[in-house]
């Protein structure tokens, strides 16, 4: 659970190729994982590190890639579950997510991605601009 909080943290801020570094290090799987955990605390922190994780992936047109990751790790499935949760924040949260992020709607914003046999989604990280996900520019602080 540590690590997960870990996760979320950095999926808070910075540029958007630091936010998606987790996402390319193969650990939405195990940390969508926690989904399935009963702790209310944790499962809303995971919902907020994966919108976080979708509004990065938005950002350089990674989108429809990094939704079809989410389902492909059963990540999805996890998420829809929740939709029957007796917490209303859980469930305004993953009502949002999916309205959001799952909609059925044909949207061609996605790039060709790999995955790779770990389980590491690679992302085209290279459209992102030295700008946040608040629109500031940012000072060059990395990781």
């Amino acid at each position: 659970k540590e690590a997960a909080w870990v996760i979320t943290n950095l999926s808070t801020g910075g540029e958007v190729s630091q936010v998606l570094q987790p996402v390319q290090a193969g650990v939405v799987g195990p940390y969508c994982n926690l989904l399935d955990c009963g702790d209310v605390k944790v499962i809303k922190m995971v919902l907020d590190g994966i919108r976080n994780f979708l509004q990065s992936a938005k950002a350089i047109n990674q989108l429809e890639t990094m939704t079809q990751y989410i389902e492909e790790c059963g990540a999805l499935d996890k998420i829809e579950n929740l939709q029957y949760h007796e917490n209303a924040d859980i469930y305004k949260c993953v009502y949002e997510l999916l309205e959001d992020y799952f909609c059925d709607e044909e949207d061609a914003a996605g790039a060709d991605a790999e995955v790779a046999a770990d389980g590491a989604l690679t992302l085209n990280t290279n459209a992102v601009s030295e700008t946040d996900m608040g629109g500031q520019t940012n000072s060059g602080f990395a990781f």
